[in-house]
Order: structure tokens, then sequence, then C-alpha cells
């Protein structure tokens, strides 16, 4: 039976720190860690630690093989960009058969669902074959520290996440703000749908490349200057939903309306769709 991972509870609490004290007792030994000289190192894990993580957002997964726990991992999401991989730790008896990797490879899944760019770790510096794995994983070492109150030096990796439903969101931003619509068009699917909707309104709606071809050239000579700028990403599946920050300078008079020179400033939503690598469908919402 393959293992299993699954997202832990407040009441999972007790069973995390055990787990991870158990973990961490032969680090701890090989490098001289006690609570006197590291009382936050993972070897001295109480429940209430896990407890306070949660209270502040860290989730926990334990993974469980042969029907018990085998080990646990928590994410920490630092801001919209990045994640900290915290308390990666196996069992002695349950070493060697690849759960660590299973875990790092869930937390790079949850990151990459949350939308976020990189996952980071810090661990000891002198820990050289852990480093290696790691590095074999796909992390990058990036800085090392030394903290006055740890009796061992701190190294920083980071993983960066590859995914090419954002780059493809980044890459059409960039080209509607450089007026490039051939540019804009090259990422879409032959049959995209696009639709404006504003104030629940659908006000412009096209069917395949053409038709979406001719709506982008006259919208391109609407504005002097434009940018969106993306605010935020989520994730789901073949769909991105970007929280879009607009800001345009009207190359000629709206009738009834602002006036060329005038900007315009928005705050909307452009939710997408993928199918075979590209877009298929791309509603902008105001």
């Amino acid at each position: 039976m393959p293992p299993n991972i699954r997202t832990c509870t407040a009441g999972d609490a007790a069973l995390l720190a055990e787990t991870i004290r158990t973990s961490f007792r032969t680090v701890a030994e090989r490098f001289g860690i006690t609570r006197e000289n590291a009382a936050r190192h993972p070897s001295n894990c109480e429940e209430d630690w896990v407890l306070g993580d949660m209270e502040r957002g860290v989730v926990y997964y334990v993974l469980e093989g042969e029907g018990r726990v085998a080990g646990c991992v928590a994410l920490e999401r630092v801001d919209g960009e990045g994640c900290y991989l915290e308390r990666l730790a196996v069992l002695p008896g349950f070493r060697r058969r690849g759960f660590g990797k299973t875990m790092v490879a869930h937390v790079f899944s949850e990151a990459r669902r949350m939308g976020l760019r990189r996952v980071g770790i810090a661990m000891i510096a002198e820990q050289a074959e852990l480093k290696e794995w790691y590095g074999k994983l796909g992390f990058v070492e990036k800085q090392t520290k030394e903290y006055a109150h740890l009796p061992f030096r701190v190294t920083f990796l980071s993983f960066e996440i590859p995914d090419k439903r954002r780059d493809l969101v980044e890459r059409y931003i960039a080209a509607y703000n450089a007026f490039d619509v051939e540019g804009m068009l090259a990422l879409m699917h032959p049959e995209v749908v696009f639709r404006n909707i504003v104030g629940g309104e659908v006000t412009a709606e096209t069917e395949g490349i053409e038709a979406l071809r001719a709506l982008a050239m006259r919208s391109k000579g609407l504005f002097s200057s434009r940018r969106q700028e993306i605010k935020g990403l989520s994730f789901s599946g073949n769909r991105v939903s970007a929280d879009i920050a607009f800001e345009g300078v009207l190359a000629a008079d709206v009738p009834g309306g602002p006036k060329a020179g005038e900007a315009l400033r928005l705050n909307g939503r452009s939710e997408f769709e993928f199918r075979d690598g590209r877009f298929y469908r791309i509603t902008d919402i105001r």
C-alpha cells in the first residue's frame, strides 16, 4: 500500500510533537544539541509549539505508512511569493524508503497550488549529506549565517517552483503592457474565447484568434499608455485567477466620458483557463 499524506488538525499536535522529537534526536546527539544550548531545536519540540504554529497559519502534514505515522512536515507561507518547508521528520524505523522525498514533493505540490514561486528551508550547515540530498531535489544553497543563540551555523536553501500557468499569465500581461498584440495572440488556443464583464454585464465577447485580434487592435488605439499589474494569483487545476490593477492614459476622448490625456485607474480580476498549454478562455471582470 502506498504511503498516505493527510493534513493535520490541532488534535494531532501531541502526535506531531512526539514524531518531531523522536526523528530529530539523532541529529541532536550528533551535533551535541541540548535543551540548554538550543531550546527551540526540533529535538525539544512540545505540543504547544505545534499548536502555536497552527494558530499562526502553519500547515502540518503527516505521512502514514504501513498503517502508522512514519513522518511529518510543515509548510509556512511567508508572503505571496514563497513559503518555508519546516519540521521534515521521518521516524528512524521508516528511513531510506523515500518517505522524506515524498513529503517534500507534497509541499512542492501544495505550494504550487497556492500559486507560490519558491520554497525555502533552513538546516544545520555542517550536515553535508542532508544538504546534498536537498540539492538532488532541486534546492540551491543561498547563504550561511551564524546566530549567537545557536551552537551551529545555519544554511538557507531555496527551490524555485516551475509553473507554466504562471509563466503564460506573466507573458500575456507583459505583451499587453507593451501593446504587443501578436505576442498576446501567440499564447492563445485557436478556439480561444474572450469576455469582458463590467458590472455583471458582458460588454465584449469574441471566439477564435482572428476575432480576438480585431478586438485587441481596436483596444490598442484607446490608450497612449497602459499597464496591468498582477496583485495576486490563485490556481485551481487548469484555471488561474489574477487580481489586476490597471492604469492607462486615454489617447482620445470618450464620448460623454473622460478626455484624451486623462488617466484611468481600475481594479478587477482576470480569469484564465488553459487547453493544450495555451489560453483557451479569458474573462476580464471589472
